[in-house]
């Protein structure tokens, strides 16, 4: 649970994806930005480190208006039909993971506190199946916070 003191001196974003689980266990995460219930709710640290690491993944590269090397061609390998293994996402995602860390440390500022910095990725599982990719990744900050969290991709598989 967090408190008014875990934002004092620190920038925060609006909250895109929610976790759906309880703490300590591996945190499957749906879109909440525009959601009755809690839309509008802020994150810091680590928690906003995954964001920006999950929307550089998910953003499609050449699709962002003013920066088209922004995003990664993660979910195109998708679109293209290119995974049809297991092996095959997580070929995609090792691509991915580089070009989202090149990103990250592009965009990092000086007053960054140290747990919104990214240290690495780690993909732990990936499941393939009825239209439905779910990759489940730690996440490490350069604080040596880690989140462990699961990412669904709904898709139509070819």
């Amino acid at each position: 649970m967090s408190t008014v003191l875990d934002y004092v001196g620190r920038t925060s974003d609006y909250n895109v994806f929610r976790q759906n689980k309880p703490v300590g266990v591996s945190q499957e995460l749906e879109l909440a930005l525009f959601t009755e219930k809690d839309s509008g709710q802020i994150n810091t640290g680590i928690h906003k480190l995954m964001q920006r690491f999950l929307l550089l993944l998910f953003l499609k590269r050449g699709s962002f208006v003013y920066d088209f090397n922004r995003g990664t061609t993660f979910l195109m390998d998708a679109d293209r039909g290119y995974w049809r293994t297991v092996a095959d996402v997580r070929i995609s995602f090792a691509a991915a993971k580089d070009s989202v860390r090149r990103q990250l440390i592009a965009l990092e500022q000086p007053n960054d506190p140290s747990d919104e910095i990214y240290a690495d990725v780690q993909l732990n599982e990936v499941t393939l199946g009825d239209g439905r990719v779910s990759i489940g990744m730690t996440l490490t900050s350069q604080a040596g916070s880690t989140y462990k969290f699961v990412a669904p991709i709904n898709l139509s598989t070819r």
